[in-house]
């Protein structure tokens, strides 16, 4: 908890001299195994350098805690492709310092990112963090949304951990969405049960 806290309070403290930081979303999901939040914050620390933290929070209903945090340093390389430094912390992996590259890209109403990580200390293995985003508007202020994200970790013996959320609902004037939720992951060859429900999330 201790460093989960310091991870914290060095991303605020980047956030803090950045010129241009704002909270970007917050998401509440409730399902029929567990609730989770998940905060996301960006901001501009000078030309072409940005930064980016996330904060998930989860409890079951046996009262079971989960958490994980990251803060990633930017660099736009070209485009739509940065150079990533990042810190990841959580209570299972504790401290974890990393590299690679991130990708987005936008065409009409699709939208998808991408980020690639190497950790840099043991244990070593991969990271690919996958969101699709398909937003067509419906009226004047509705918009429909179809979201999915997946998040996958591999090592020298293969297949380690993968997350995936799934997200269908409206968007009202792109700042409030709503709608049908489920999160799954998976630890080697062992599924979790689904987590199905519903999310609400207000974009800054």
């Amino acid at each position: 908890m201790k460093t989960l806290k310091t991870l914290i309070c060095a991303g605020l403290m980047a956030l803090g001299v950045a010129t241009s930081a704002k909270a970007e979303s917050l998401e509440a999901m409730c399902g029929n195994q567990s609730c989770a939040t998940d905060l996301k914050v960006s901001g501009t620390i000078a030309p072409k350098f940005g930064i980016f933290a996330r904060q998930t929070m989860g409890v079951d209903y046996q009262n079971q805690v989960s958490s994980f945090g990251l803060v990633d340093l930017t660099y736009n390389v070209v485009g739509g492709l940065d150079a990533v430094a990042e810190a990841q912390y959580s209570p299972g992996m504790g401290f974890m310092p990393r590299v690679g590259l991130q990708y987005f890209h936008s065409l009409g109403d699709f939208s998808v990112y991408a980020l690639a990580t190497a950790s840099l200390k043991e244990p070593m293995y991969g990271e690919v963090l996958a969101n699709l985003r398909y937003q067509p508007k419906l009226t004047e202020h509705l918009d429909g949304v179809i979201n999915v994200e997946d998040v996958t970790d591999f090592s020298q013996k293969g297949h380690d951990f993968s997350a995936q959320k799934a997200r269908v609902g409206v968007a009202l004037d792109k700042k409030v969405e709503a709608g049908a939720a489920v999160n799954m992951s998976e630890i080697g060859t062992s599924f979790s049960d689904p987590n199905y429900g519903g999310y609400l999330k207000v974009s800054f």
